[in-house]
């Protein structure tokens, strides 16, 4: 094999290697009658870094959050007329596409 094919593949299987190691959170923003609330903001911070990603949930309440690092995550969700809600602790694995769903209920 040439080097460069040598290269190629070897920074090819690292690639592989770096998305294969990356994690997800993914739910749905309802509130308590069951609605979905779009435009909720949900924010995670990682707890061993103390980075924060910000995102918010399409019009049918669903939010996602790709290629994060694995470990221990504090979520809040929030969204205009309801009372936030936080999950203080979850720990995310490698790989995994974890489901955090979220019922607000309204505030005041």
């Amino acid at each position: 094999m040439s080097t460069v094919l040598r290269a190629a593949f070897l920074a090819a299987v690292w690639v592989v290697c770096a998305l294969a190691q990356n994690s997800s959170f993914q739910g749905v923003v309802t509130d308590n009658s069951g609605a979905v609330i779009p435009g909720a903001q949900i924010q995670l911070t990682n707890l061993s870094t103390g980075v924060a990603t910000n995102v918010s949930s399409n019009a049918a309440g669903f939010y996602v959050v790709p290629a994060l690092n694995p470990g221990q995550y504090k979520i809040l969700c929030s969204s205009e007329g309801f009372a936030p809600t936080e999950r203080p602790q979850v720990n995310l694995e490698v790989g995994q596409v974890a489901r955090v769903d979220f019922q607000l209920n309204v505030g005041t």
